[in-house]
């Protein structure tokens, strides 16, 4: 299989989402917002993350990865979580969204 999996790490799945109500459910994490995408690229930022390593070194540098994706813009959801309580980028703007998630892998790449 290609692309994007749901991973094990799915601590806003019984949010409600900030648009619907509903319960957001599991899904691939991600984040419009950089400075969320930074953070995380650090490493060992999510302790239900499968992911553990650190940033890579290299020398005196340290690396940071992130991705830049193509999300569903229906297929967003948006949680709500006692540290953000509002991830709707339409009232928050990007710089204030922490996370989205979205439920089918296939609606992200």
């Amino acid at each position: 299989s290609h692309g994007f999996r749901v991973g094990s790490g799915q601590g806003a799945k019984d949010c409600p989402d900030t648009r619907t109500g509903q319960k957001v459910g599991q899904g691939v994490f991600c984040t419009p917002n950089l400075t969320v995408a930074e953070c995380y690229a650090n490493g060992r930022q999510d302790k239900g993350s499968e992911n553990q390593a650190m940033a890579v070194q290299i020398g005196n540098r340290t690396l940071f990865f992130a991705l830049q994706c193509r999300v569903r813009p229906e297929a967003i959801r948006r949680p709500s979580r006692h540290f953000a309580l509002c991830n709707d980028e339409e009232i928050m703007g990007v710089d204030g969204t922490f996370e989205w998630v979205v439920n089918d892998p296939k609606d992200i790449r």
